[in-house]
């Protein structure tokens, strides 16, 4: 019996009989695996000991739980088919060419299909996988395939992001960026109670330089996670816009300060569309409204939870 996988054209390597899909380069995953673990053994080794003995044991029992959801979800999003489409049969090659009856080149041709509620979809045809791309498809150049909701090719896990992994790489920043504001508060933590004991914060230091160590990296580490967390938290309200056919973001590098948005709106019978600075405002604001109702919520718990203790 052939398997599915082994239609796939692309340069992603396949293993476990299909079960294990990454991309070509995996060399960054590993060490971004390398350096999660090692700060996270640092902060178990130099500071948890301290911690638990000055302040509770439950220190590390989160730091762990933490520390494995992070590794579990880079894993999963690594390992997990990103949403690969299969490339166009010799017989459909043929099919296409023989539509083909005016001998117009394929490569960058559109098909317009009119959908039954009324929207016109748009289908650019893909030069290399040989078929006109559904909406929210794009091809990595990287992975050399089509990509189903294709959202950016991370090379931190070494394969795209799309529809199948797209919550696995959700929850892998999500936990990432609560794991290191964790170890870096509970750095500064360590550093000020050693402080009350000796003279100077520099005498702090000297007695554990692992755990600046630590801070320096999770400092630097955060403001990377977080921008990836706000651009995938933002794209994911725009998406739930009726209007919007595609949306994707990226980060031109860590030290600029802003955000690239690409954003593709429906065509209406009138053949006209929502413009996409209206649907990436609307987008704020939703987004806005979202968090506000996850801090009344939050605020509302912490007051319950204050007044059982006082009780």
């Amino acid at each position: 019996m052939v398997r599915k996988w082994q239609f796939i054209e692309s340069k992603n390597r396949v293993y476990c009989n299909g079960r294990c899909i990454t991309g070509q380069n995996i060399g960054i995953l590993i060490l971004a695996l390398f350096l999660i673990t090692v700060t996270s053994g640092l902060f178990f080794a130099f500071d948890c000991p301290y911690l638990t003995k000055e302040l509770s044991p439950t220190i590390p029992v989160f730091a762990a739980i933490l520390f494995l959801c992070v590794i579990c979800c880079i894993l999963r999003t690594a390992c997990t088919d990103p949403g690969i489409l299969p490339r166009a049969t010799p017989d459909e090659i043929l099919y296409l060419e023989k539509e083909n009856s005016q001998n117009i080149t394929l490569a960058g041709q559109v098909m317009v299909v009119q959908m039954r509620s009324g929207h016109t979809l748009q289908l650019k045809y893909c030069q290399t996988c040989k078929l006109f791309r559904p909406p929210r498809v794009s091809h990595c150049s990287l992975c050399n395939a089509c990509i189903a909701n294709f959202d950016h090719h991370c090379p931190w896990v070494g394969n795209c992001i799309g529809l199948r992994n797209y919550r696995y790489f959700y929850f892998f920043l999500f936990s990432l960026s609560i794991l290191c504001v964790y170890i870096f508060v509970f750095n500064i933590v360590h550093i000020a109670l050693r402080a009350q004991k000796n003279s100077t914060v520099a005498d702090a230091i000297r007695e554990t330089p692992a755990t600046m160590i630590e801070a320096l990296i999770c400092f630097f580490s955060i403001w990377s996670v977080i921008d990836h967390t706000l651009g995938n938290s933002l794209r994911y309200v725009i998406m739930k816009n009726p209007d919007v056919d595609f949306c994707g973001y990226t980060i031109p590098h860590p030290s600029e300060s802003k955000i690239n948005f690409r954003i593709q709106s429906k065509i209406n019978n009138d053949s006209t569309s929502t413009p996409a600075i209206d649907i990436f405002r609307q987008g704020l604001v939703d987004l806005k409204q979202m968090c506000s109702i996850v801090l009344e919520k939050y605020e509302e718990t912490t007051k319950t939870f204050k007044d059982m203790e006082t009780n």
